[in-house]
């Protein structure tokens, strides 16, 4: 009998926990040469308990950062944020012009049709990871070009 609830009850735990799902997601393909780009998705949690992201990484930067845009004084500033909180069942955008992840330190160029992976560090301890085509800065709508860094 023992052994049956030991099983329920870790059934239950990973039923509830929060999940991350990354839709429609993109990194931001620069001229070769540059440094830095940004990369842009839409965040959901699709568990019953909210999470917190962390920390993001990739091979293909020396660091990943979550920045987000803000007007001071008519100019936009970047911040870099320490954590994303994500409620039960919500949407977090990611776009130009808000809230956005920062690749810094390209270790090399990014071309148009190349894929980068992410690895997402949750509050809780677990993870999530996520591979994002590259598009040339060239490709995307005309209101994104507003947003550079």
């Amino acid at each position: 009998m023992r052994i049956i609830m030991s099983a329920c009850l870790c059934l239950l735990t990973t039923w509830a926990q929060a999940e991350l799902i990354i839709e429609q997601g993109y990194v931001r393909g620069l001229p070769p040469g540059q440094p830095n780009t940004a990369a842009f998705m839409t965040l959901h949690n699709t568990g019953r308990l909210p999470l917190t992201i962390v920390a993001i990484s990739s091979e293909a930067a020396d660091k990943v950062e979550l920045h987000t845009s803000r007007q001071h004084n008519g100019m936009v500033h970047m911040e870099q944020l320490e954590r994303l909180p994500i409620a039960a069942a919500e949407r977090v955008q990611l776009q130009p012009g808000g809230h956005h992840l920062m690749l810094l330190g390209l270790r090399r160029p990014l071309p148009e049709g190349e894929s980068v992976a992410l690895r997402f560090s949750l509050s809780d301890g677990t993870q999530a990871t996520a591979t994002l085509n590259v598009r040339s800065v060239l490709n995307e709508p005309e209101q994104t070009h507003q947003h550079h860094h």
